[in-house]
């Protein structure tokens, strides 16, 4: 039961920290677009 738990949260973090990035990327991304416009 202990384990599984443990399980399930790593396999959420993992996809929290995976979301993360994937904003963090989009971000940049548009920070650079906004400064290659002006």
């Amino acid at each position: 039961m202990n384990t599984i738990l443990q399980l399930l949260t790593k396999e959420k973090s993992n996809i929290f920290i995976f979301s993360y990035a994937k904003i963090q990327k989009n971000i940049i991304f548009a920070i650079e677009k906004s400064i290659k416009h002006y």
